[in-house]
């Protein structure tokens, strides 16, 4: 090799070396670091927020139904022992009416 191919080289070489390093100095890192604690606070806050929210709607729940449903309850009552009325006069005028037809024939 000549002395002047050495040198292309080593200009080549040198030049590389620049592009690296001005690459490098335009290069930007970002490091993101996150705790894993064992016990963490926010999370058990959250379910227990969640656990409260969860136990007042059961008993909002409970307490509509045993409510409402104790009307719902008493309106049946109330429809059965209309039928129970009505069949109740049905019956009796019923008997009362064969019982007359019964004697007349």
């Amino acid at each position: 090799m000549s002395q002047i191919e050495v040198n292309a080289q080593l200009d080549r070489i040198n030049r590389s070396k620049a592009e690296a390093l001005d690459r490098l100095a335009y290069s930007n890192f970002y490091v993101n670091v996150y705790e894993n604690p064992l016990v963490n606070g926010d999370s058990i806050k959250d379910s227990w927020i969640a656990a409260v929210q969860a136990l007042v709607s059961d008993i909002n729940t409970f307490v509509q139904e045993v409510s409402l449903g104790f009307v719902a309850l008493m309106f049946m009552v109330v429809k059965f022992a209309l039928y129970g009325i009505v069949l109740l006069f049905v019956a009796r005028f019923g008997y009362s009416y064969a019982k007359k037809v019964w004697s007349q024939g």
